[in-house]
């Protein structure tokens, strides 16, 4: 009798328990909630940073003379790299993050325009180094660019120099359209193919690569074939 006494009284406090909960309302912190969202929206959104100043800062004291000091010969990178490749790379070429990155180079590439691929997403020329005439190097002419080789090939710029990953991606394409506005912009004859050409640029290469693919510094049209 006892424990059915007691078994009734505990059923009576949980119900009374219950019935007392029933009009209450659980409310979620709404200011934590915003504040989290609000800094999660704005870790990221660095409004002191201005890539394109950034980029006209460095581009005629450090871009530029780097290029034009660190650029091979085309056809001298293309057997060092065909030979070794990752012996090229740490010869002629820079990565910053470790061994299991590709390898940014400089070079200066010359050679005859022989397909132009001008209505891509991201417009290219193709040209023939050697008198083989099949093409050997892809020259990038914009304005919609792939890759960021052109800030990869530059060891004074480093990802721990910026805040974040936007940051330092904001950056490569600021350097891109800083290119294509002083070095190839209507600077492109709609009759290229044909004509030789003589680019000094960059490129990020691994064995997986159909073949370079030339972020243009330089870019001048020389003559006919």
């Amino acid at each position: 009798m006892k424990n059915r006494s007691a078994c009734a009284l505990t059923m009576l406090v949980v119900s009374a328990l219950i019935s007392g909960l029933g009009g209450c309302k659980l409310v979620k912190n709404d200011a934590t909630t915003e504040a989290a969202k609000k800094n999660s929206a704005s870790s990221f959104n660095n409004s002191a940073f201005d890539p394109v100043a950034m980029v006209t800062k460095l581009w005629l004291p450090q871009v530029l003379p780097y290029i034009d000091k660190k650029a091979v010969d085309f056809a001298t990178l293309s057997q060092a790299m065909e030979k070794d490749l990752d012996a090229a790379g740490k010869q002629y070429g820079y990565h910053e993050k470790g061994e299991d990155t590709p390898w940014n180079f400089v070079t200066t590439v010359e050679g005859v325009v022989v397909e132009a691929d001008t209505d891509a997403s991201a417009p290219t020329l193709r040209i023939a180094t050697s008198n083989n005439g099949k093409g050997d190097a892809e020259i990038q002419i914009g304005p919609i660019f792939s890759g960021a080789s052109l800030r990869d090939s530059l060891p004074f710029i480093s990802f721990d120099k910026f805040a974040n990953q936007i940051d330092f991606a904001q950056f490569a394409s600021a350097l891109n359209d800083h290119a294509y506005a002083t070095v190839l912009k209507d600077k492109i004859p709609a009759d290229i193919k044909g004509k030789k050409i003589k680019v000094t640029g960059t490129f990020t290469y691994d064995s997986a690569a159909d073949m370079p693919s030339v972020m243009p510094v330089t870019f001048l049209v020389e003559s006919g074939k």
